[in-house]
């Protein structure tokens, strides 16, 4: 199944044919994130109206168990799916839900608006992009570590899926991989534009990226683009691998959801061509010749 939330107000389930499954209307302005729940049994959902609301899929029953001072930006389950972290861009904080509606914590608040916010793989740590800082916090409210570096704000961040690296999007047109401890391992420089939205591979193994100039990118861990994936008309303003990472799903201001099928073939083939190019002479200055080294690889 595939969800999608919307300017128009509401949340539609689908499937992978593209055909409507559900369509969940209960908030009252636009909905701006949206997360399955580990088993697939729930959806939360928020929004401009100021409150969260969790969709028991079959019961097809909507309850709000939250609420914020101001708009709320971004939601996520926590991996056990005990737990719903709401942050707002309006108010500034992050707020920790039961599933009951129970708040368990509010903390953030202090580096203005709040973007991104998601749960590192073991649940333990929850990771926030308030405009140009990455922050890291414990799930009493506890601020371990800040990253610095960016010089835009930071529209979405991802945990890989060891818990090891987060990976932050901002409009400076970057993507940037950091360590736990703050340090930045890498940049990845391609986008044209505000890279709007940035998730890891199931695997680990590769970074995408949706950015302002309608493209999406796949990167690896080196910071090599992969791919650049083309056909929206409009920014990109989120993207999701499927659980199998076999799938990428995209989401436009141009109104439309895309699904795109990985080709692990091309991939390779532009990676073989990368190394060719960046390879181009042997220590001894031989030339060496794109099509051998792409033919071994392959």
């Amino acid at each position: 199944m595939v969800a999608s939330a919307s300017v128009d107000n509401t949340v539609i389930l689908w499937d992978l044919q593209g055909n409507e499954l559900g369509n969940f209307n209960e908030h009252q302005n636009y909905v701006r994130d949206i997360s399955f729940s580990p088993d697939g049994q729930f959806i939360v959902s928020v929004s401009d109206d100021k409150t969260v609301k969790l969709w028991d899929l079959q019961r097809n029953e909507a309850t709000t168990i939250g609420e914020h001072q101001e708009y709320i930006s971004s939601v996520s389950f926590s991996p056990n799916g005990q737990i719903i972290a709401s942050a707002s861009e309006g108010d500034g904080y992050i707020k920790l839900w039961d599933l009951q509606g129970k708040l368990l914590n509010t903390f953030g608040g202090g580096r203005g608006r709040v973007f991104s916010v998601g749960f590192s793989p073991n649940g333990q740590t929850i990771a926030s992009a308030s405009e140009d800082i990455i922050q890291v916090w414990d799930k009493d409210g506890n601020l371990i570590q800040d990253f610095i570096g960016h010089r835009g704000w930071v529209r979405s961040i991802s945990f890989s899926p060891d818990g090891r690296t987060i990976a932050s999007a901002s409009e400076d047109a970057t993507v940037k991989l950091w360590s736990l401890q703050g340090d930045e391992l890498v940049t990845l420089s391609g986008h044209q534009g505000w890279v709007r939205s940035v998730s890891f591979s199931p695997d680990g193994q590769t970074i995408a990226s949706a950015g302002a100039d309608n493209t999406i990118k796949l990167w690896n861990l080196q910071g090599n683009e992969l791919a650049t994936l083309t056909g929206h008309t409009d920014d990109v303003v989120s993207i999701s691998f499927s659980p199998n990472g076999q799938n990428l799903l995209s989401a436009g201001e141009d109104g439309t959801i895309k699904l795109w099928h990985r080709n692990l073939d091309q991939l390779l083939q532009r990676g073989c061509n990368w190394i060719s190019d960046y390879l181009q002479h042997n220590p001894e200055g031989k030339r060496i010749r794109n099509e051998g080294i792409c033919t071994d690889l392959l």
